[in-house]
């Protein structure tokens, strides 16, 4: 993994990661939202663009039992609890529509 240089790092809210996964035939299917390295979890930077708008202090990553991930969720500002349930390497599959001549 490539992390920011210190002074970056250092002066942000936030830290995220960027990652596109695709099939053998070039569809994506899943989102990775987060990611277990280095004995750590990272959110993705569109979940963490999601907490700080939220106002929340920090991500929760919930693990199996199996040391799988089950969830990343966090707590807002506003005392709403957010809880966005993954696959076991913390993936999502988004609803993609149908492919449409118009667009």
């Amino acid at each position: 993994m490539l992390r920011n240089i210190p002074v970056i790092e250092d002066a942000v809210d936030g830290n995220g990661f960027l990652d596109v996964m695709h099939g053998h035939d070039g569809v994506i299917r899943t989102v990775q939202i987060v990611l277990w390295s280095e004995g750590r979890a990272y959110p993705s930077l569109a979940f963490e663009t999601y907490r700080l708008w939220f106002g929340a202090e920090r991500s929760i990553v919930r693990m199996r039992s199996e040391g799988m991930i089950e969830s990343i969720g966090f707590q807002a500002r506003n005392g709403e609890s957010v809880q966005l349930p993954t696959g076991l390497h913390g993936e999502v599959r988004p609803y993609f529509t149908e492919r449409a001549a118009s667009r």
